[in-house]
């Protein structure tokens, strides 16, 4: 099975929590994933609390982890945050 760096397995989706000094950057990292999902057609789960973002994604059809998961995971991995 692909691992992707910084991502856990976690019932059956790739999660990964994100954690920011306020909220005003919780919500333009929000922004940025939600360009990379658009483009990709592919859309997280996504819990925003005051300073942290978690992201879980996997495939709906399927209830599995795909290589699409992990391109999208990779792509969120390379945003400077």
């Amino acid at each position: 099975m692909k691992q992707t760096t910084r991502w856990d397995i976690i019932n059956g989706e790739l999660v990964r929590e994100f954690y920011f000094n306020d909220y005003t950057v919780v919500i333009l990292f929000v922004n940025k994933v939600m360009e990379i999902a658009q483009a990709q057609k592919h859309h997280p789960e996504i819990t925003i609390s005051y300073n942290k973002v978690v992201l879980a994604i996997h495939e709906h059809d399927t209830a599995s982890i795909s290589d699409k998961c992990h391109k999208f995971a990779e792509t969120v991995n390379a945003l400077d945050c």
